[in-house]
């Protein structure tokens, strides 16, 4: 059960949470990043798949709402460790009352987090209050979908428009060779990439260049 706090301590538990955490989504909020910005920033990179969403306090500040979701790693580029990882984002849609937990409209938000779901993640690092979220809100969250021939293919909330801008050019600055198929990925901005070619750029970009 959740403590019941004043309307000040409250507010305050929010507001130094909201700053803290990385923004949620909110795409007319957030500019655009690319592949290599996402890359680079991410704390965790991980191909996973969702076993498990809830929302509830802060473990610290009980009555600031968080979304926890854990996930079953298929493969990690950065940050996993194990076969599983959970973490906590900051949920401002959900409304805590005394004895449980609500949703403002009676509908519990999950930030479209949802169980058996296939996700690649780009992760902030954590905060020091630990919470995370991706990076770029939405554009850090990339769906696994397959095609009619059952290929793999990922694609963002901002449906991978800009994801490949200027990356090209990064990464040969970087001195990082880019492959014939990487470079028609590249070339096809704004459609879903191909999981293996993909993961496979973010790898090299994630490592700085490096093979």
């Amino acid at each position: 059960m959740l403590r019941p706090c004043s309307l000040r301590s409250c507010l305050v538990a929010s507001l130094v949470l909201a700053v803290a955490a990385i923004p949620a989504p909110g795409q007319a909020l957030v500019r655009q990043v690319n592949l290599h910005e996402l890359s680079r920033r991410a704390g965790v990179i991980v191909h996973g798949r969702i076993v498990e969403v809830r929302v509830e306090g802060h473990p610290s500040y009980p009555n600031v709402p968080t979304l926890v979701v854990a996930l079953d790693v298929i493969e990690n580029v950065r940050g996993a460790s194990g076969k599983r990882i959970t973490f906590r984002q900051y949920a401002p849609e959900v409304r805590l009352r005394s004895g449980g937990i609500g949703a403002r409209g009676g509908k519990l938000a999950t930030h479209g987090y949802r169980t058996g779901e296939e996700l690649v993640l780009f992760l902030y690092p954590q905060s020091k209050h630990g919470l995370t979220s991706p990076v770029g809100a939405g554009q850090g969250r990339f769906r696994v979908l397959r095609d009619a021939t059952g290929a793999s293919l990922v694609v963002n909330e901002a449906g991978n428009r800009g994801l490949f801008e200027s990356v090209e050019a990064s990464a040969r600055k970087s001195g990082m060779g880019l492959s014939g198929v990487e470079q028609s990925m590249l070339a096809r901005s704004g459609s879903p990439a191909e999981l293996n070619t993909f993961l496979g750029l973010v790898k090299r970009l994630a490592a700085g260049g490096r093979p």
